[in-house]
């Protein structure tokens, strides 16, 4: 068998990042920017189900899961949460500053959602607001997922068609986070986005199912990167013009969704919308493991694979930094010039 890594990956969160980017920097332009958060999601559902498919599930598996997550996402995130703490101290008062330091025993705990839950404050009320660690209420998501994974998963596996508790068990999370009646409950609470990690999951099997073989054992790479989305397949050559048309087609149905504009406030228009960026997430792992030629995009796609390995860091810096830089009112000294 041949090794091969799905590229599509690093592109997605390559598009993920620059949604969230263009929308808190330029809400007016990318209204629905926020939706790269729900394609990470999608992206980090379908790298759990890789990791934890791996080898047969056992303790040692769960533990080995949540130690090469850990790994991962823990450093920087602590260096950025305590390198906030430190450069803020010089420029912003201690009032709130002290609200800052409660910020960050909520974010340390990665109980950031949480803590907009007790508050009854909106995320989106919250970005207009001086909140250094507000983006790690996705973190906070995510970490929680993490603890819920493999009793999901596991399970889900031992099914003979796995895809049907996943697609009903996404319907019951998507059908909570769309009518129950509290927004911060709908936006926030983990069991609001199961749904969407599950989207990656369903996004696996189907690879399985169609794949004409399918590894015994799906080998990970332990560098820093945690290049989590490379296993092995089959050497094969599908309808590679098929596949990469449809690529194309999908990263821009994508970036489209992010870039038009919010068609309404309500909150189920919101869940369709949603839903479908999620689901267009789910589509790109697929294709992606089809096909990893570019064709004449092979210049544009390498940069997309840079932007996706540093995308983590960049949305961990990237907040704070708009923060600072709108409490120190540099954008508007900009502006005047």
């Amino acid at each position: 068998m041949k090794k091969q890594k799905n590229p599509d990956i690093q592109l997605l969160r390559a598009a993920a990042i620059i949604a969230v980017l263009g929308f808190h920097l330029r809400p007016e332009y990318v209204p629905q920017g926020y939706l790269g958060v729900d394609i990470f999601f999608a992206i980090s559902g379908y790298l759990m189900t890789v990791i934890l498919h791996e080898k047969q599930l056992s303790i040692k598996t769960c533990l080995r899961f949540y130690e090469r997550r850990l790994k991962r996402l823990l450093p920087a995130y602590i260096l950025i949460v305590f390198l906030t703490l430190a450069i803020t101290s010089f420029y912003i008062i201690s009032t709130d500053y002290d609200f800052l330091k409660i910020d960050t025993l909520w974010s340390m705990a990665f109980v950031t959602n949480f803590q907009s839950m007790f508050k009854k404050e909106t995320y989106f009320l919250l970005i207009s607001e001086y909140k250094f660690l507000l983006h790690t209420w996705s973190l906070s998501v995510e970490m929680q997922y993490y603890l819920l994974a493999p009793l999901i998963l596991i399970p889900i596996s031992w099914h003979s068609n796995p895809l049907i508790p996943l697609v009903i068990l996404s319907g019951f999370s998507w059908s909570f986070q769309s009518f129950i009646p509290y927004p911060t409950i709908s936006f926030g609470f983990v069991f609001s986005r199961i749904w969407q990690f599950l989207i990656g999951s369903i996004a696996f099997y189907v690879l399985q199912r169609h794949s004409t073989k399918m590894p015994e054992n799906i080998e990970l790479m332990k560098d820093p990167g945690d290049n989590d989305d490379v296993f092995e397949i089959p050497s094969r050559k599908p309808r590679l013009l098929k596949y990469n048309v449809l690529r194309f087609l999908n990263f821009v149905a994508i970036f489209a969704i992010c870039f038009m504009p919010n068609l309404s406030n309500n909150e189920m228009y919101k869940s369709f919308i949603r839903m479908i960026s999620t689901i267009f997430g789910g589509i790109s792992i697929f294709l992606g493991a089809q096909s990893n030629s570019f064709g004449k995009f092979s210049l544009l796609a390498k940069f997309g694979t840079y932007l996706g390995d540093i995308s983590y860091s960049v949305y961990l810096v990237h907040w704070p930094v708009i923060i600072l830089a709108k409490y120190l009112m540099i954008f508007e000294t900009i502006r005047k010039f």
